[in-house]
């Protein structure tokens, strides 16, 4: 009984403190499941509010309680004993497996009681009776049976309910030829960008982060395995500032230079990105964790990862490489998912691109793990031409591919790069190749 106790009280200190669990287990367990009269009051309480779309605190918490009438606290010091126990959710659904399995032996004994009562009472006329009982009782009794099924028309009045809802707004990247073709991002989202060392992967990545805190004022996560903190922020504020990269990472900035800097960077921009630097191979579980705990303590939106194929998995050792990605791909995408974010990750790509004569990249040159094509709702790629053939003149320009999408159009455009400013931005001749129509738009 300790342990169903136990578990039970993780359970509600879990969906008291993690609101993306909420809607899961508030849909897979029930009051009656709960054994004891306080944790079962709680979660009876937390499930009314998240179906009422109410927030959830202490106080409202020990209204509903009270309301209720299920089980009373004597305060909400004696209630907060419950909900802010520090437990880790990695372990919600073995809590959730240990309350369905106990609640199933507490069936399961009084059928057996009901049962031997049946055997000796039942007779030819009372006989259809008793059995409908006992099949009515074995249904409950299945634990494990499916809730999710929907039907279409409720499933249809819900997209309409949320339809203009915040959280189910499309992103946009930031840069118009691309937004245009891809159609912007939803939460939930797993975006991969693929290129070759050199052509601008982290540049992209920065930008996109910027952009976004730019345009919608939302707090977002940068994980680095490759750089430091100083040098992602440096190339942060040189694509916001438009001063030289190699002047901030020198120290050499001019007066102008100077006040261009520390005008463009504001505290509130500032406050919106956060950055970590985190050593090479580090644990998928690991980071799992830290997004997890980031995502609930700044409430971001978009999480950039630099890059995949830097994190290791939790049994790398004995599990090929290429398993190994897809493992962590599915993590992050059913990451995303849970925590209702975007997850941007940087990939890198076969070196046997760079044998062949046309070196723009494609879905089949992703690095280690067909999978991630799989997983992710969005495939794009970076390609710099004037990399391959040191052509001056074309320096400047890129293409970006977006080669999967999964909820809409894939194509090209072609943009422009300054790596002196740590930039990517529209192309002034405003060309772009759209696949799903054969043309070229102006």
């Amino acid at each position: 009984m300790e342990s169903t106790k136990l578990a039970e009280i993780g359970i509600c200190s879990i969906l008291f403190l993690r609101p993306e669990h909420r809607k899961n287990y508030t849909d897979k367990l029930t009051p009656e499941h709960f054994i004891f009269p306080q944790t079962k009051s709680v979660f009876n309480a937390i499930k009314n509010l998240v179906k009422n779309d109410k927030a959830i605190d202490s106080l409202s918490v020990f209204n509903q309680i009270e309301k209720d009438g299920i089980s009373k606290f004597d305060s909400v010091k004696q209630l907060d004993l419950i909900l802010t126990e520090e437990i880790s959710d990695i372990n919600i659904e073995t809590y959730s497996e240990i309350i369905l399995e106990e609640f199933g032996k507490r069936e399961l004994t009084k059928f057996k009681n009901k049962l031997s009562k049946i055997i000796e009472e039942i007779n030819y006329d009372n006989f259809s009776e008793k059995v409908g009982s006992l099949e009515a009782d074995l249904k409950k009794i299945s634990i494990h049976q499916s809730t999710t099924l929907e039907s279409l028309s409720s499933i249809l009045a819900r997209f309409w309910r949320d339809f203009y809802r915040e959280e189910n707004q499309k992103f946009k990247l930031g840069i118009r030829e691309v937004d245009e073709i891809m159609g912007g991002f939803s939460k939930g989202n797993l975006i991969v960008i693929g290129a070759r060392p050199s052509i601008g992967k982290t540049t992209l990545l920065i930008n996109i982060c910027t952009n976004f805190v730019q345009n919608y004022s939302k707090n977002i996560l940068y994980y680095t395995f490759e750089m430091t903190k100083y040098e992602v922020g440096s190339a942060a504020a040189s694509r916001i500032s438009k001063v030289s990269l190699a002047a901030i990472k020198n120290r050499k900035l001019s007066g102008k230079e100077t006040s261009d800097f520390v005008g463009s960077i504001s505290k509130e921009f500032n406050n919106f990105f956060h950055i970590d630097s985190l050593q090479n191979n580090y644990d998928i579980d690991k980071l799992k964790s830290s997004i997890r705990d980031a995502v609930r303590i700044n409430n971001a939106s978009l999480v950039g990862i630099d890059y995949l194929q830097l994190l290791s998995g939790t049994n790398n050792s004995k599990n090929g490489r290429e398993q190994e990605i897809s493992m962590i791909s599915r993590a992050l995408k059913g990451l995303a998912l849970e925590l209702g974010i975007t997850i941007i990750v940087l990939s890198q790509l076969n070196r046997r691109l760079e044998t062949r004569e046309d070196k723009i990249p494609t879905l089949s040159d992703l690095r280690d793990s067909g999978a991630i094509e799989q997983d992710a709702d969005i495939v794009m790629f970076i390609h710099r031409e004037a990399f391959y053939t040191k052509t001056p003149q074309n320096e400047n320009e890129a293409t970006i591919s977006i080669a999967k999408n999964r909820h809409g159009k894939t194509g090209v455009c072609n943009i422009k790069f300054y790596g002196n400013i740590a930039t990517f931005e529209e192309s002034k001749n405003e060309n772009f190749w759209d696949f799903n129509t054969n043309s070229t738009k102006h």
